[in-house]
């Protein structure tokens, strides 16, 4: 049984982006769901506990096959989730997106754990829904964290019986290597995963992407059609959060982002 830690904001309900999807991934995999609201004073408890109590009860009218608990701690919310996380399989949050434009800051609490996930964390949307039957779209890079998302993707795909598309950008740098040769070496990154998930999830459809671009540009167009993204947290040159920033501002698909040795 998979291990899932909510963290609860203000105003969620059982229909906001996190909740719903939790409640759309326990159809393929059974879970435990632990709500988690952080409160920073004392006088926040009662209104916070009858917050998590109507959530609850709205998760269970809808996934009564769901188990769910729930616990409202004070504290400082990233030192909060890093100790209720451990040892979960996963952390999702919702992203509060209003509009065009997600209402928080990746420099803020998303944006920090993001740089340094306690365990392979999800950011939800407001206002997602369910792709019909969207592939599950992993980035590839050379790196410890994209190969521990690339076999994360890989058996979401498998579970729910579509395609995993494993893509690798690279752009061409003719001062470091012809374009031909740059292609073929980052084509041996693209086979070198394609191979890892063939050995540890045989059963995989697995769709190869070799694009030429940037990483940001490339996973954003791909994005759209996916019902989920998986990154490593630490993608190419860039920093996840710089990945994340255009991906969450640009579409409205789910982003999952883990680190190299995620819980």
């Amino acid at each position: 049984m998979e291990r899932v830690v909510l963290a609860v904001g203000d105003g969620d309900d059982a229909a906001a982006g996190a909740p719903w999807w939790t409640l759309q991934r326990s159809r393929e995999t059974p879970l435990r769901v632990e709500l988690v609201h952080v409160i920073r004073a004392e006088r926040d408890r009662a209104e916070a506990t009858r917050r998590l109590d109507r959530l609850k009860r709205g998760m269970l009218a809808r996934a009564p096959h769901v188990m769910v608990t729930e616990s409202v701690v004070a504290g400082d919310p990233r030192r909060v989730l890093r100790r209720e996380t451990q040892g979960a399989d996963l952390l999702v949050l919702g992203t509060g997106r209003r509009g065009s434009r997600p209402r928080f800051r990746l420099r803020g609490l998303a944006g920090r754990l993001l740089e340094d996930a306690p365990t392979t964390t999800v950011l939800v949307p407001d206002g997602w829904g369910p792709a019909a039957r969207g592939p599950v779209l992993a980035a590839v890079a050379p790196n410890a964290a994209s190969a521990r998302a690339v076999v994360i993707g890989a058996r979401d795909a498998a579970r729910a019986g579509v395609d995993l598309q494993l893509a690798h950008a690279w752009e061409a740098d003719p001062a470091v290597a012809p374009e031909h040769a740059g292609r073929a070496a980052h084509r041996r990154v693209l086979d070198d995963a394609v191979q890892h998930v063939h050995d540890e999830v045989p059963e995989a459809r697995v769709v190869p992407l070799l694009e030429e671009g940037e990483v940001d540009e490339v996973l954003t167009e791909l994005a759209r059609h996916a019902r989920l993204v998986v990154i490593g947290g630490r993608t190419r040159a860039r920093g996840s959060a710089a990945v994340a920033r255009r991906l969450l501002t640009r579409t409205r698909t789910p982003l999952c982002v883990v680190p190299a040795a995620a819980g």
